[in-house]
């Protein structure tokens, strides 16, 4: 019989699915926490991972598991360079750190709730049903023009992205979504017809979105699941079911594709031109001359700017391959390499070399499987950065980790310690993450008001409590560019120079450097100004920021968010 702390895991779990991964707020992009959608989940994850510990403390037992101590120690690595000293721009990492850790806690309160195989595949449901529902959302972004921005999405120049923002990110959920159901076919004896009709039209809407987003990576994904899923599932799921899946997937996929043929406006997405080489060779580089303590967390750009200005000056270079926005190499294993060194990646290789043995252990078909619906997110992770866009496509890798440990590696049971209780954590950690999400929730509110009285109402922004989920684009533009305008205030101008410089340190833009020596030149201090400027000119050489001569005209600093991104 369910306690009453499973029974509110449950439902807990199926309404962050079913209503509140959907959650929209006019935001202004960026990832992880700047997004207000991200905060809703986090605030949903914080209660079942309450309600796991306070289970655990009841019943006054731990559930554990080779895979769980391993990604404890695996966790535990990544922290290791922290104590290498190179900590200046750890500031700059604290949200990935927390972000490691909140998933280790979320996995491991999923072992102390101690679901049900049954009960998980149940939840298994209410993920598909967040897929049918984004599904939808995607197709009447696409479809229906006459919504206008529904979800501040313009059908004439981007791909439906659902509540994601980012398209790709959207693309991995889905093919995920399709991941799942193959699980469901090959793990479910008994599905009835409700049930079915669930994995029919979740495959169906998810391989259509595919479509619909162009996204390589997804389809590169789609095509891997349903090779790597093959062998298990024409050996164990129900072939008349498994029949209607696959052609339910293939009416996906060729509904978009037939809709696109016969409709003479439609014109194939151009594939922009790509700085990804140049990110991993920039990378590669840095890695090779840190190889032992990294570049410290944090400082990513910082060090990726200063290699990539060195290289250009000794090697062919186009602007074309000029990195602009390098905040992340997109591949995680290269952000952990160049910021931690050689540790973090012997960690990712030895939870990945472990991991694929214990799922090869029983059969090689077994194996491919687990690997297959494992391999989306996963591979999005060596491309992109889907876990920090989105929480619930990390939330949902989280899962799918636990649910093929459940259903076919045996958990083990002791008691608690006496030194060990969660009853108070339980309760803390929810009260202290909802309340600072819905502080990040009214940060947006406001930042959103500001914007509608055409940034003139500045009483807005001073009722901010929680500045921590304002992208740093918006943060500059809107907060310190305008000191820039008081030409007769050296107090402002000095402290714009000391904030901005302080920012410039682990963001590096064109911009700031160029409004930093403007900065200097209202302030008198020329040689400054002109250190500023150099230094920006060899950083950015391709940017029009430095075309022109150091003292020219600045834009309105409120209406050039955007240019921060250049």
């Amino acid at each position: 019989m369910a306690t009453a702390s499973q029974r509110y895991f449950y439902i807990v779990f199926a309404l962050m699915f079913a209503v509140g991964m959907h959650y929209f707020q006019h935001n202004f992009g960026g990832v992880g926490l700047e997004l207000p959608f991200n905060l809703v989940v986090w605030s949903f994850v914080s209660i079942l991972i309450g309600l796991g510990l306070w289970n655990s403390t009841n019943k006054n037992t731990l559930v554990y598991s080779p895979l769980l101590i391993s990604v404890c120690l695996f966790t535990l690595t990544l922290f290791i360079p922290i104590l290498f000293g190179k900590n200046e721009l750890i500031h700059n990492s604290y949200q990935r750190l927390m972000g490691l850790v909140a998933g280790l806690v979320f996995l491991f309160s999923l072992y102390q709730i101690k679901l049900s195989i049954k009960t998980l595949q149940k939840l298994t449901f209410w993920i598909l049903i967040g897929v049918i529902l984004e599904g939808s959302l995607g197709l009447l972004q696409h479809y229906v023009h006459t919504m206008g921005s529904l979800l501040a999405f313009d059908a004439k120049t981007m791909r439906p992205f659902g509540v994601f923002r980012q398209p790709n990110v959207a693309a991995t959920f889905f093919v995920m979504g399709i991941a799942l159901t193959a699980y469901l076919l090959a793990f479910m004896k008994d599905l009835d017809k409700k049930q079915q009709t669930i994995i029919y039209l979740a495959s169906t809407l998810a391989a259509w979105l595919v479509i619909l987003n162009s996204s390589k990576t997804a389809t590169i994904a789609l095509f891997v699941v349903l090779l790597g899923t093959a062998p298990l599932l024409f050996r164990s799921a129900d072939k008349r079911i498994l029949r209607r899946w696959y052609l339910s997937i293939l009416v996906g996929l060729l509904i978009p594709f037939l809709l696109n043929l016969f409709n003479e406006q439609y014109s194939p997405r151009e594939i922009a031109t790509i700085v990804r080489p140049t990110l991993y060779l920039i990378s590669l580089i840095i890695i090779s001359k840190n190889l032992l303590t990294g570049t410290g967390y944090g400082s990513f750009s910082h060090s990726f700017y200063q290699e990539q200005a060195g290289y250009i000056t000794s090697n062919d270079f186009s602007a074309a391959q000029f990195a602009n926005n390098a905040i992340h190499p997109h591949n995680e294993l290269l952000l952990w390499g160049v910021e931690g060194g050689i540790l973090p990646i012997l960690a990712i290789v030895a939870i990945t070399i472990f991991s694929i043995y214990r799922y090869f252990s029983n059969c090689w078909a077994s194996g491919a499987f687990f690997l297959a619906i494992l391999f989306p997110s996963l591979f999005h992770s060596m491309t992109e950065l889907p876990f920090y866009h989105s929480a619930i496509v990390y939330i949902t890798f989280i899962f799918t980790i636990y649910l093929i440990e459940k259903s076919v590696f045996n958990e083990k049971i002791t008691t608690m310690p006496r030194y060990l209780n969660f009853k108070f954590s339980s309760l803390l950690i929810p009260l202290l993450t909802i309340v600072f999400m819905l502080s990040g929730l009214h940060t947006h509110s406001r930042l959103s008001k500001f914007v509608e009285t055409k940034y003139s109402q500045y009483s807005y922004l001073q009722e901010i409590i929680n500045p921590i989920p304002i992208p740093e684009s918006i943060e500059y533009s809107w907060f310190l560019s305008p000191l820039l305008t008081k030409q007769n205030d050296p107090e402002s101008l000095l402290y714009f120079l000391e904030s901005t410089k302080k920012i410039v340190s682990y963001w590096p833009k064109a911009r700031l450097y160029k409004d930093l020596s403007t900065a200097c030149g209202q302030l008198g201090k020329k040689e400054l100004s002109r250190k500023f400027y150099d230094e920006g000119q060899r950083l950015f050489p391709y940017s029009d920021y430095f075309k022109g001569n150091s003292s020219s005209d600045l834009s309105h600093p409120l209406n050039s968010a955007s240019s921060t991104q250049h």
